[in-house]
């Protein structure tokens, strides 16, 4: 955050390469997980995304909120 209280892309993207590295760690481990993922995006593609995106914006929020 910037010394106005404004949110940078650059903050974003350090906090954001951190949380994508978990997950595709996380994936790697589990294989169960993936199987899950694709099964979602077979059944629909639209729920897959849907769900991606709302993931996304639940990372941004918290970041924001800075929640651990």
């Amino acid at each position: 955050m910037n010394l106005d209280g404004s949110f940078t892309i650059e903050q974003a993207n350090v906090k954001f390469t951190q949380i994508d590295r978990n997950i595709m760690d996380e994936l790697k481990r589990n294989k169960e997980l993936m199987t899950l993922l694709a099964n979602v995006y077979i059944y629909d593609d639209f729920i897959f995304t849907h769900s991606f995106n709302v993931t996304l914006y639940t990372l941004a929020i918290g970041m924001e909120l800075n929640i651990n």
